[in-house]
């Protein structure tokens, strides 16, 4: 690498005297050295985020680190880390960048079309390319119709100076290079979260301008969803917002929505009552929280050795200084507000990153699996309430116990007991689809969907009339002879032998 050739500080930036020719032979030279340095500023941005050491010393994220620490704007260290990242995946992005026949610009328009399977001849087609042709070669080798989810995703960062249309620079996990002073760390980086939720849906876009002082501009698309949301929050704060302004709206709503989260995450504006409870375990009270929050000012605590402080407000959590693992208490003394990057950075400290990993991945399983159960249990509440509603017939009382609270929670742990015990009625078992047929009365095949029908639609009336499990399968025996009747018949037949009155009342839940 050519040195450059500077002239003295006095003068440095003041160029008249400078006759042409060195005026152009210093801006090559100078022009060359920018393209080294810039694949070299992208190989230690990459090395470092690998590292995770912004997080020692002191920054949330790498790109917080670039803007605070190195003096980017926003927009440019947005725009690098995404560049290193790619180049983290594919190397000769590097030498592309420091030879010219790469520019940033064209690593991004290239990013989202890069593959293990393409890279190379890609990469080759690309080289020395300006951009307007290196978009023409994208979209004729990968040809789309234009639509919103063609759009390019666009990421807040924090402050109104990070709304440059291009993906926010929320960092992927990745992989650390196998030595210190490995150039080229490979590994695969996983999807950022704006191409997963490309992948559900359409990408929304927000931006917001800065317009004076005391105005912002907001111009952007809203889902379907928020904009159902945002008339229903309309209707409801008419007598708060009369005229129904929708930017009075949206602000008396974001001050409602900030009010309850600093309620839910920090306890603020909650009334202290002693049956809040003590310390215990990991459940911290109000009371604590509180103090902790004010003393902190909502922000996190972490401090490098240089002194400089996170300060961040994503993500907040509060962090034993003294682990529970090891004796610690749940007390103000004892408790700190970190960010969650910084409080996994000290819980590896404590424990080791083995550690860490392990319960990391422990926890994601036990919410897949939660998750699951949460789903299945959806289901089968919409199934036993779609089944009551079907069964009941139209001259019975309603049940008290669906207009009440948690009715749907009730009706489904009927159907668990009657699916349960269906195979134990005399007279009654499961097909193949779990559903009841009575086993012991000829009929045709084509009988049997109507016969499963009544025979559940019995047992969901009776107990929904409040009589016993037991009561509702002797219901079906009583009735097992009136193959052709409704479900409301049977039900009618079979009261006078129960008897009006059930035997057995639900205790209320």
């Amino acid at each position: 690498m050519s040195s450059a050739i500077l002239l003295p500080p006095a003068n440095r930036y003041s160029l008249r005297a400078v006759p042409t020719p060195a005026l152009i032979r210093r801006l090559h030279v100078l022009a060359e050295q920018e393209l080294a340095t810039d694949a070299d500023v992208l190989a230690h941005m990459a090395e470092l985020e690998v590292r995770e050491e912004y997080l020692r010393l002191g920054f949330p994220s790498m790109q917080d680190y670039c803007v605070r620490r190195l003096r980017m704007s926003e927009d440019r260290a947005n725009k690098r880390i995404r560049v290193c990242r790619t180049a983290l995946e594919y190397p000769v992005i590097f030498e592309m960048v420091a030879d010219g026949r790469l520019n940033l610009s064209g690593v991004l328009m290239l990013k989202a079309r890069l593959t293990a399977q393409n890279a190379d001849s890609l990469l080759a087609e690309a080289a020395s390319l300006p951009n307007d042709a290196l978009e023409l070669l994208l979209a004729s080798r990968f040809p789309k119709s234009e639509s919103p989810t063609d759009a390019p995703a666009l990421g807040l960062t924090c402050g109104i100076a990070g709304n440059s249309d291009v993906e926010v620079a929320a960092r992927p996990t990745l992989v650390p290079s196998t030595a210190a002073n490995d150039a080229n760390p490979k590994g695969p980086l996983p999807a950022t979260d704006n191409a997963s939720a490309a992948a559900h849906g359409p990408v929304l876009h927000a931006r917001f301008t800065l317009l004076s002082a005391e105005c912002v501009a907001l111009r952007g698309q809203l889902s379907m969803a928020a904009y159902e949301h945002f008339q229903r929050v309309r209707a409801l704060a008419s007598h708060r917002v009369p005229s129904g302004n929708a930017a009075l709206v949206i602000e008396y709503a974001l001050k409602l929505a900030a009010e309850l989260l600093d309620k839910q995450k920090f306890g603020r504006g909650v009334r202290v009552r002693p049956c809040d409870g003590q310390p215990s375990g990991r459940h911290v009270p109000t009371a604590i929280r509180q103090a902790v929050c004010e003393r902190d000012g909502g922000r996190c605590t972490f401090t490098a050795p240089d002194g400089t402080r996170c300060g961040s407000e994503w993500h907040l959590e509060l962090d034993h200084i003294v682990p529970l693992a090891k004796g610690g208490s749940t007390s103000v003394k004892n408790l700190r507000t970190l960010c969650r990057r910084h409080n996994q950075l000290e819980a590896k400290r404590e424990f080791g990153a083995s550690h860490i990993a392990s319960h990391i991945a422990a926890r994601t399983e036990q919410a897949k699996a939660d998750a699951i159960r949460a789903r299945q249990r959806k289901a089968k509440r919409d199934a036993a309430v779609q089944l009551s509603a079907q069964a009941a017939p139209a001259t019975m009382p309603p049940d008290p116990l669906m207009a009440s609270a948690g009715g749907e929670h009730r009706i489904a742990h009927r159907a668990d007991e009657i699916s349960r015990s269906a195979p134990a009625v005399r007279g009654v078992a499961p097909n193949m689809r779990g559903d009841m047929v009575v086993a012991d009365e000829p009929h045709a095949p084509n009988a049997l969907p109507v016969i499963d029908s009544v025979c559940a639609d019995i047992m969901a009336a009776l107990r929904t009339l409040r009589f016993s499990l037991a009561e509702a399968h002797r219901g079906v025996e009583i009735t097992s002879h009136m193959l052709g009747a409704s479900a409301e018949q049977r039900v009618r037949a079979a009261l006078p032998q129960l008897g009006r009155a059930p035997a057995h009342r639900i205790p209320r839940e």
